[in-house]
């Protein structure tokens, strides 16, 4: 019995670490990304473009899109 309880403390100290240490919040550096689509609107065209965003801080963020359309 002994053994059972200390097993089950040991998982939850583990998973309560990782937990907390999963929840760090950090608004620091940039992501980019690609974004490549396709619309059938009178004619079909292929749509290209890049994207990047910006934490400004914990709740908000900035993102620039910039793109092509190719007219087929």
């Amino acid at each position: 019995m002994y053994m059972k309880r200390a097993f089950y403390l040991l998982v939850l100290v583990l998973f309560t670490s990782v937990q907390l240490h999963a929840q760090e919040k950090r608004a620091t550096g940039w992501i980019f990304g690609p974004s490549v689509g396709y619309q059938y609107q009178s004619g079909s065209f292929l749509k290209a473009s890049a994207w990047g965003m910006f934490a400004l801080n914990q709740s908000q963020y900035l993102k620039l899109d910039g793109g092509a359309n190719f007219t087929g």
